[in-house]
């Protein structure tokens, strides 16, 4: 299914920032690993949370507090939709 979709959805930049929770340890086999390839498509840029731990760590503990106190704080300052 992985494979399908990546075949079949065109990722398209938009107009805004987003917020980038990234592991601390760097992923071999990634080639962008500041952004994840995410810089092209937020045209208003990219906020990077630095999380301790690697890909498969940072929901355990005591990384899981720390990501979930990053989350917060983040959706603390985010401007609520108007409906």
């Amino acid at each position: 299914m992985n494979i399908l979709a990546e075949k079949h959805y065109k990722l398209e930049a938009r107009n805004i920032s987003i917020e980038l929770f990234r592991a601390e340890d760097r992923t071999f086999y990634l080639d962008d690993f500041e952004y994840l390839g995410w810089k092209p498509y937020a045209l208003k840029g990219v906020n990077i949370h630095k999380i301790p731990g690697g890909h498969n760590t940072i929901f355990k503990a005591p990384n899981d507090k720390i990501f979930a106190s990053i989350l917060q704080n983040c959706l603390n300052k985010a401007e609520p939709k108007q409906l």
